[in-house]
Formats: C-alpha cells, structure tokens, sequence
C-alpha cells in the first residue's frame, strides 16, 4: 500500500488489506441485516470501493473524510460514527473468511460451544471431523498445539458427561501433547535468543533459557522417544540445533539435525520444512563469521536443496535486515557457482518485495561483475543503487571500494572510506556484530591503499597484518595482502 503516512482510520487501513474481489465479498456481506441491523452502508461502500481500486493512495484522512462528507451530506462526527459501526463489520467478515480456510480453528468453537451445551451428540460429530483433519496434516508444531486443544475439548466433555474412561485415556492424550508442543516451543525460543544474543551481544539470560537449563532434558526426551518415533525425531531436530546454536564450536549437533531432517522432510509440513531450513542456513552463516570457511559448501547444499524442494518463501517477505537473496547470491560465488547464481536471479528475483527488489538485483549484478573482474561493469551497477537500507549501503559502498582499489582509483577509494566511516557513526540502527566485523575491515583496506599508494613503508604494512592477524576474513582483501606479503 503506497499510501500517506498519516492515514490511521481503522476502516480504511483494513480495506487497504483486501484485493477488489475480497472488497466485492465484503459489500455482499455487509448487505446481511444480521450485521448491519436496519443500517443501510449502501452509498458509503460504493465511495469507498472506487477509493480503494488505487488502494487509497494519494490520500490522506482529510481528503477521505472531506469527500466522503460532501458527497453524503454528512458532518464529520455521523461519518466517523458510521465508518466505526462498518469497521466492527469489517472484523467479522475478516474472522469468518479466516474460519472459512482454518478447519482447526472452527471446529475447536464448535467444540467448546457444544460442551458448553452439554450436547455429546454433536460434541462427538464434530471431534471425529477434527480428529480426521488432524491425521491428514503433516508434523509441525502447529500440529502439536492443534492435538492438544482437540484433546483438552475431549477430555473435558467425558469428564462432564461423566465418562471415566474415555477421559483418562483423552486427559493423557492431552497431557503428552501439551508437552510435545511446550518443549517444542521452548527450543524454538532459545534458539531465536540465542541468535539475538549473537547478532546483539548484549541480553542477559531469559526465562525460556532459564526453564530449559532446569529441565532433565534426556529423560523427557528419552519418553517421548518410547511414546512416538515420530515426534520425537521432529523435536530432536529442533533440540538439537537448539545445541548448535549454543556452542558453535561443537559442529556434530548440526550434522545430526542435518541427517535426521533428510530423512522425515516428507514428513513435516511445508512451513515446518520451510523453518528447519532456514534453521541450517543461519547457522553456517553465523559459523562463517568465525572463519570457517568449510561451512560455505554446507550453505549452498542446503539452499540448493531447499530451493529445488519448493521452499523460498522468505525471498517474498519484506524482512530487512535479514536478506536471504543477497546471501544466497554471495555464498553460490564464493562456492564457484557463478552460473547457478545467474539462474538464480532469473528464477527468483521477482518474488522479491518490490521496495528492494531494484537494488537486490543491482547489487547481485555488481557482485558477478567483481567476481569476473569487470570493475568498471560493476561501478555502474553500484552507482544506481538507492541506498534504502544499511545493508545496500553498506554492500554497494565495500563492493565499491574493491572496484576502485582494482581500478588504482585510490582517491575515490579513501573518500569512499571517509563516507562510511561516517554513515557508520551516524546511523543507530547498525547492530553491533555487523560494526564489529566490518569497521576493522574498512581499516584494513584504509592500510592496503595507502600501502599502495605508498604512504605506509613495507615495515608498518607487515607489522599491522602480523600484529593484529588481519587479512584472514574477507576474500578479496585476504587475497591481496597475502600477494604483497609473499614479495617481501
């Protein structure tokens, strides 16, 4: 939606979500007198629909309200007094649409309606409709909580009927399944602190990670085992890159995980699938960072394989800072997979939310060029990039400076130095890990032009790179001191 800031009616920035056929679905639903009682929203809707064809854009309140107004005759407060009765509409349409496509969701109402009802009956009908959904979906840990609400519904209509055996049985169903989907959760939010503490490094500990440091992890997971293989597997999966995400120096967890995933993928569900993966692809980045450089074959495996399985839904999603599509670009060049990564910004880069889509594509075309040593090719990608966001700035002004040091351009190279150095200090919204590993980067490439350009003697260039162990992380510049310090 490309519309003005300043729109915070609640009617308008919920119709501004919809498509015309679900605006369309919307006036038929509003014409039920069971919603709109003896209000007729007749002409209100038909100006509001031929609005909302631009999605409301180039609008703002005022204009809205002042059109509406004039061509109602209506004053402000009866207008905001209708829009506010039609918003109230506007939420259960969208609920029973949604219930419409969640088959779980409305049969756990009808459910609990029908115990509060005491009709065992139609309780009954419902949960055998609910118990076959349940068994056609995959593994995921939406499966998990969706078993546990079914068999608490279960057991607390036996008990209320006063069948003893169908409740016990029912109440232990419920009980494993509520254990199933709280460990599973657990890991999941451990996991996302630990990589929250990685990326930020500064969070102390957190009660998911104080409850799991308290739990008799191996005897709970050594039941679960004996009670079902294939939960278990799922949430040993999960468990151990819960592990992995831990202690980075310990690489037998992730290899695990890896096996366990291949061999129940068909298994899990496409979300669950879809987070596993993502799972293995953070990791060996974060294991990157610690020069290891071993884990960028795993990478490309593993987004080969998710991308050839049907997975790419977080290419679509608007998720800045993390950038999948400008990873999975560096990572296939620095495996050598220079035309699997052409096809990949052919096959994939218009999934791409459109605010970011230009530069993504701008900065992964500059990147073959630099991989293919056509600087020049490379300066002109880069020059049109827009800068929206920290990481395209960032990526285009480095990629930048390795096309001018190329070119022997040092001035520009140390001007564009100056630049960051100073985007650098100004903007707040850098994390800390991506200033820590890049601002000491920027220096060494500050020593190698001015080496270059001989402003630094051969006694201070050795001394900086052998003092302080640099030119060991980023592969062009790590290339380039090593050559100078093989002359020597």
């Amino acid at each position: 939606m490309k519309s003005s800031p300043s729109i915070n009616i609640k009617l308008i920035l919920g119709l501004s979500l919809i498509s015309q056929k679900e605006f369309r679905e919307f006036i038929f639903f509003s014409t039920s007198r069971y919603f709109s009682g003896q209000r007729n929203y007749d002409s209100i809707l038909k100006l509001l629909k031929s609005l909302h064809k631009s999605k409301f854009r180039d609008h703002d309140n005022k204009s809205i309200l002042d059109h509406l107004m004039s061509e109602l005759k209506l004053n402000k407060k009866t207008l905001l007094s209708r829009m506010s009765e039609m918003y109230k509409i506007f939420e259960m349409f969208i609920v029973i649409r949604e219930l419409k496509y969640k088959p779980n969701e409305r049969n756990n109402i009808l459910m609990s309606y029908y115990i509060g009802k005491n009709s065992g009956k139609l309780f009954n009908y419902v949960y055998n409709s609910s118990k076959v959904t349940q068994k056609k979906e995959k593994i995921s840990s939406e499966k998990l909580k969706n078993e546990f609400i079914m068999y608490d519904l279960s057991s607390t209509s036996y008990f209320k009927l006063g069948k003893k055996k169908l409740f016990n049985e029912h109440f232990s169903l419920r009980s494993e399944f509520q254990i199933y989907a709280f460990i599973t959760e657990l890991f999941k939010s451990c996991i996302e602190i630990l990589q929250q503490k990685f990326i930020e490094a500064n969070r102390e500990i957190d009660l998911p990670e104080l409850i799991l440091n308290e739990m008799s992890l191996n005897k709970i997971l050594d039941s679960i085992k004996r009670i079902d293989q294939n939960y278990y597997n799922y949430i040993f999966i999960i468990y151990k890159m819960y592990l992995s995400f831990k202690d980075f120096s310990e690489i037998d967890h992730f290899k695990e995980a890896l096996k366990i995933q291949k061999k129940m993928k068909s298994s899990l569900s496409a979300d669950e699938n879809q987070y596993v993966y993502i799972l293995f692809i953070t990791y060996c980045i974060n294991q990157t960072h610690f020069n290891k450089p071993e884990f960028y074959k795993y990478l490309f495996l593993i987004i080969k394989e998710k991308l050839n399985d049907g997975y790419y839904s977080e290419l679509t999603e608007n998720n800045f800072p993390i950038n999948n599509f400008r990873d999975y670009v560096f990572i296939g060049l620095r495996v050598g997979e220079s035309q699997w990564v052409r096809n990949f910004i052919k096959d994939y880069s218009s999934l791409l939310p459109s605010l970011y889509r230009k530069d993504d594509v701008l900065i992964a075309e500059s990147l073959i060029a630099l991989n293919e040593h056509k600087f020049e090719e490379a300066l002109t990608f880069l020059n049109k990039v827009r800068k929206k966001n920290y990481l395209h700035y960032t990526d285009s002004s480095f990629y930048r400076l390795r096309a001018f040091y190329e070119l022997r351009r040092f001035d520009d190279a140390l001007n564009e130095i100056d630049k960051i150095r100073k985007y650098f200090n100004s903007n707040k919204e850098i994390p800390l890990i991506f200033l820590q590993k890049y601002s000491p980067y920027l220096e060494d490439i500050n020593v190698l032009i001015k080496f270059s350009e001989g402003k630094i003697d051969k006694n201070d260039f050795c001394l900086y790179f052998e003092r302080l162990e640099k030119g060991t992380s980023i592969n062009w510049v790590s290339k380039e001191i090593k050559k100078i310090l093989n002359k020597f």
